[in-house]
């Protein structure tokens, strides 16, 4: 039987480093589905081969590397990188002619040496807006808070069925004497949801400059509080505060965007760099649950 991690790799080299769209149709369950496809919630074969082709004509001489990987069960995780020319449009971005790096974090869950499903995250909108100066700098200035808070709220909003794919592919384990719990972790993605990001977005608007001290995760309290816990129920709350959090973000006036925290040991913030801060601390819990060094 083919391994999980062959078949992801297999991926990669077809489809984006051979071009091979067609070898969707054989690398893919019939009922495969794709969760991260622009503009679709429940992408297919036949989208995701629309999005791979928008993807080459945007991107001369596209090069694909694979940085890190890991396999357990029927999934397998990548962390990829990308190169390419910025030729055509893309993502509402006019072509810049700039060579442009990203790099990407995919999940495939594979069954009968097929992939069934795939998530994935990346951070290209970010590149693209980096290299585009032909606006001026007022509009470029408008474009630019525009999107990133977009792909910021979209990255957020990923950020659970990330999790729960990277439970089902590192399994449920109890805590020992130097890992956590999964319930714990996800009790502690979830009451950090509540305690600190929501709670400090609430003062924020309500406070001028607030003040946030240190705080770090009390494994002992989680284990506690959560590691007797169905991860499912978990994983449903904070998916729950998650989706919350996103909904506050969307209403925000650019005003309210540039309001103001004041973190003890990181300086000053306003509310997109301090969800930054939430998205990068999400990530490396999921890292955790899965084993992998992403």
């Amino acid at each position: 039987m083919t391994e999980p991690l062959a078949v992801a790799e297999e991926w990669l080299e077809l489809i984006w480093r051979r071009a091979k769209l067609e070898a969707v149709e054989q690398l893919c369950a019939e009922h495969y589905t794709d969760y991260t496809l622009p503009e679709s919630q429940d992408g297919d074969i036949l989208q995701f081969q629309d999005y791979a082709r928008g993807l080459f004509d945007a991107f001369g001489n596209l090069q694909v590397e694979l940085a890190d990987s890991y396999e357990d069960l029927d999934y397998a995780i990548l962390r990829v990188d990308w190169r390419g020319t910025h030729r055509a449009e893309y993502l509402d971005m006019a072509p810049t002619e700039k060579t442009i790096e990203w790099s990407s974090i995919e999940i495939f869950h594979i069954q009968e040496n097929q992939i069934v499903e795939r998530w994935a995250q990346n951070d290209l909108l970010a590149h693209l807006q980096q290299a585009d100066e032909t606006a001026s700098d007022t509009e470029f200035g408008a474009l630019q808070r525009e999107t990133e808070q977009v792909a910021l709220i979209s990255e957020l909003a990923e950020i659970p069925n990330l999790v729960r794919a990277a439970i089902r592919a590192g399994g449920v384990h109890p805590a020992t004497a130097n890992t956590w719990s999964t319930p714990a972790i996800v009790g502690h993605l979830w009451r950090t949801e509540r305690n600190i990001w929501q709670a400090r977005l609430e003062k924020i608007r309500n406070e001028d400059a607030p003040y946030f001290d240190f705080w770090e995760p009390e494994r002992e309290a989680c284990e506690n509080d959560f590691g007797a816990t169905d991860v499912n129920v978990l994983l449903d709350a904070f998916e729950f505060l998650r989706n919350a959090t996103c909904e506050y973000l969307r209403g925000l006036s650019d005003k309210e965007w540039e309001r103001r925290g004041v973190r003890r040991t990181l300086g000053d913030a306003n509310v997109a760099e301090l969800m930054q801060e939430a998205l990068q601390h999400d990530r490396e819990w999921i890292a955790t649950l899965t084993g992998a060094q992403l």
